[in-house]
This record gives structure tokens, sequence and C-alpha cells, in this order.
């Protein structure tokens, strides 16, 4: 990854956390395909975002740590690990296809999209454990294969009766409690090549904390609901742009 590669990955998950502070989801979403629009290639995406936002997490998840439902932390993030492996392997395999990592991402997004507009699950107090290791495996599928394990963790947390204190920390918890085994399997199965930026990764924590209360600053002035409109019609374009492109460029 170049110095001007690093700066743009900077930029990007920095914008991209300005927009999860405001309307609560699409940092990955907004930041994966533009990563790797801008050349870097889809291993190098993954590892920038084990370390680029655990401070800010840790941070979040220490404020509100009497709300952290560790118990249900633990639960999910054994199903995620579930899935991780096979994550990890699809992200060996399309290691070096360009294209069609592009044109993967697109489609991933747009389903993702569809899914969030489409779902309506009506919260419960409790949730048979069919969905637990159905979303958990399903979020460790694709953060270990695309970095994009957020949304069926969500999906899941919200299904529940929770304050919205208890959902934040176990969306905080879930996220430390993944990452080790996650970066563990990074380097198993691509190696060294990711651990230079991985470190780079730690330095834009700065920079992501500041999008990230930026965010949540403009998310208490603007309506919410609005925002979150005009950002998923943003993802769409973004999606459908990086699936064509490799057709419009020929490759």
């Amino acid at each position: 990854m170049t110095t001007t590669q690093a700066l743009l990955a900077c930029g990007i998950l920095s914008v991209g956390m300005v927009l999860q502070g405001a309307v609560g989801f699409g940092v990955a979403l907004f930041a994966v395909p533009l990563l790797l629009a801008a050349g870097i290639p889809l291993p190098i995406v993954v590892a920038l975002f084990p370390f680029s936002s655990l401070a800010q997490c840790s941070w979040n998840c220490y404020q509100i740590r009497e709300d952290v439902p560790w118990r249900d932390s633990i639960r999910i993030t054994g199903w995620r690990l579930v899935g991780l492996p096979l994550g990890g392997y699809l992200l060996l395999v399309l290691s070096g296809a360009e294209s069609l990592c592009k044109q993967v991402i697109g489609v991933l997004l747009l389903l993702i999209l569809a899914g969030q507009h489409f779902a309506c699950v009506k919260p419960r107090e409790s949730i048979p454990d069919f969905w637990a290791a159905l979303a958990g495996s399903t979020s460790g599928f694709l953060a270990g294969a695309f970095g994009m394990g957020g949304p069926p963790l969500v999906l899941w947390a919200t299904a529940h009766e929770w304050p919205a204190r208890r959902t934040r920390g176990l969306l905080y918890s879930a996220f430390l409690l993944f990452t080790p085994p996650w970066v563990a399997a990074m380097l198993i199965m691509q190696g060294t090549v990711i651990i230079k930026p991985m470190l780079i990764s730690i330095l834009f924590a700065p920079a992501i904390i500041a999008g990230a209360h930026l965010g949540s600053k403009l998310g208490d002035r603007l309506d919410r609901e609005q925002l979150s409109r005009i950002v998923t019609i943003l993802l769409v374009i973004i999606g459908i742009s990086v699936i064509v492109e490799p057709w419009l460029r020929g490759s």
C-alpha cells in the first residue's frame, strides 16, 4: 500500500465513520467498494478494519460498560467464529481477481441494502437460538471475506427488546471479542503481507474518532430518516458503479 493509498484509505474510512455516526450504519458498506476503487487489494482492505476502529470502539465500550451484555456478546461471537474460516478462504480465493472482487462487493452491497430495506423485524424479548447461529455465522463469513460483517449482527441485536445502550454495548463488545481471532485468521491465511497495513491503520484512529464525533453531531442536528435515505441512495450508486466499472473498462 503506497503513501497515497494510505491517505486515501484514512479519508475514506473517516468519511465512512461520519456516515456511521450520523445514521447508525454504513462505514464498511461505504468504505470497502471505494477502497477497492482506489486500487487497494481486497486482503489489504479487509486488514484495515480490525485496528483502525479499535480505539474508538474500546472507548465506547468502556463508557457504557455497565450495559454491555457480555454473555450475549460471547455467544454471538462464538457463532461468528464458525463462519470466519469459510470467509477467510473465500478472501484467499478472490485475492488477485480485481474486477471480480469489485463486482462481488457491488452485488453484496446491493443485497445488504435490499435486506435492510425489506427486513421488518419486530423486536422481541427472546429470540430462538437458530437466529443467533444464522446471524453470527453469516456475520463471521462476511467479515472474513469482505470486512462487512456488521449488518447481520446489527439485525440480530435490534431484533431484541433491548434499550439502546445495551444494543450498542453488544455491538461494541462483539467487535472487540471478534478482533483477535479475526486478525489471527488473516495472518494464517494471508501471511505477513497484511501486517504493515494493519499497523498503518492504527494511525487512522484520530481521524476516525473525529469522523464518528462529527457524524454523531450531524445525526443529532439533522433529520436522521432523511439522512438515512440519502446515505442509502449514495450506497446504491456506489454499488452499481463498482459492478459496471470493470465492464466499462472492458476487463
